[in-house]
């Protein structure tokens, strides 16, 4: 697992190409940068982004986690409702709530105990 999600920059730096080019403002649009997470992409464009990315880092081997791999790495050993704790909380996750609802830059809130940010909305699941 990657510490962020993969970033606008790191998409556009692999792809070669922005995958920006939204025709309709979203709800939950909003924060197009390199230090953004990288959205409105299929499972298809994910794949040929792993394939792009086993090409330039042989010695790693990317793909998608399962279902149950994320949930594993998002709790990060906890056993409450979230990883952090009981209650929301707007220091570990990005949602509607919190100021700035919307996606904002990665590793903005606070990482789970694994250090891996985001993992509680960012990007609206």
């Amino acid at each position: 697992m990657m510490t962020t999600e993969v970033t606008q920059g790191m998409w556009e730096e692999v792809m070669g190409e922005s995958k920006y080019d939204i025709k309709e403002p979203r709800e939950w649009h909003s924060g197009d940068g390199e230090d953004y997470p990288m959205y409105y992409v299929s499972w298809d464009d994910c794949q040929e982004f792993i394939g792009k990315m086993n090409q330039l880092d042989p010695d790693h081997i990317y793909r998608l986690p399962t279902e149950a791999e994320w949930e594993y790495a998002c709790r990060a050993g906890s056993s409450t409702p979230y990883f952090w704790g009981d209650e929301l909380d707007v220091d570990y996750c990005c949602c509607r709530p919190s100021p700035g609802s919307g996606s904002r830059p990665v590793g903005e809130r606070l990482p789970n105990d694994w250090g891996l940010y985001d993992m509680s909305g960012n990007v609206f699941e």
